[in-house]
């Protein structure tokens, strides 16, 4: 097994003791929960990359697997983007500020943060999986002058109908990125061309797209390939193509196989694969 990740303590099954400190309630039936933990100096400690995950505890409840929404490179408090789908999110999102939950890791892979610098980063999102790459993009913008030129391709029904609309429409008047937004086919009506069409025909007057370029994707999985096609025609790198993939995940350490993908295990191995990983894993698609 993996070394665990930096952050995750001795006994890596061991929740530790946090709270929620502020609760956001956001459009689509989600919310974005502020949480430190209890242990001061474990605040200030934790590290982890963007992409990683935590397992997130609420008592008398059960356990579940939640994407850290915050960048590193903001210390202090933790924020986690949670949407109301299952036992242990409705519970969640029932909970009052001040409440205490448990957290352990964090765990995953996350992205290659050392390895993209000084390089330049194309970031696509479809809709509400625009999420997904708020820890990165901030991380980025963060730490803006570690890498080249970032561009964000974003194609939604309605802007102003995503949980945190106000931070991506502050981009849009940012001068260090590129942000690019094409209606997606249900707002675009009937026989207008396909999401993916419309991402690559954005993505065509660009010159930011080459072998020095970091694709990034947070979508839908079988919507993956028409994009990675249309990437390395464009001069980007196989392993410099890459996405998230979450599968069901219940212990974090690669003991149980639940998250298991051919021989991967997501909670070790992933959640951030590259396009490698999806031509030597068939089941990743």
């Amino acid at each position: 097994m993996k070394e665990p990740a930096a952050g995750v303590r001795a006994d890596p099954l061991r929740p530790e003791k946090a709270r929620i400190i502020r609760i956001q309630p956001l459009p689509q039936g989600f919310k974005l929960f502020q949480v430190r933990f209890d242990d001061e100096q474990l605040n200030w400690e934790f590290d982890f990359k963007p992409g990683q995950f935590l397992m997130l505890s609420v008592i008398g409840v059960g356990e579940a697997p939640f994407a850290i929404a915050s960048p590193p490179s903001r210390q202090g408090l933790l924020e986690l983007c949670i949407h109301r789908a299952g036992r242990v999110t409705t519970a969640l999102h029932r909970l009052k500020e001040n409440a205490v939950i448990g957290i352990r890791g964090p765990y995953g892979n996350g992205y290659p943060i050392e390895a993209m610098q000084k390089s330049d980063v194309l970031l696509l999102a479809e809709g509400l999986y625009a999420n997904a790459l708020r820890p990165l993009l901030w991380y980025i913008l963060d730490t803006r002058k570690d890498f080249g030129q970032v561009t964000l391709v974003m194609a939604v029904d309605s802007l102003p109908d995503l949980p945190l609309h106000d931070e991506f429409l502050s981009l849009l008047d940012r001068e260090d990125i590129t942000c690019r937004v094409c209606p997606s086919p249900a707002q675009a009506g009937a026989g207008a061309p396909s999401l993916i069409e419309r991402v690559i025909a954005e993505l065509r007057p660009q010159k930011v797209v080459g072998q020095n370029t970091y694709a990034v994707m947070a979508g839908e999985a079988d919507h993956f390939p028409p994009l990675w096609d249309h990437l390395l025609q464009r001069g980007i790198s196989k392993d410099k193509i890459l996405f998230s993939l979450h599968r069901k995940m219940r212990c974090g350490i690669g003991k149980c196989g639940h998250c298991s993908i051919g021989y991967k295990h997501t909670c070790l191995d992933g959640p951030i694969f590259s396009y490698w990983d999806a031509q030597n894993l068939p089941e990743v698609i």
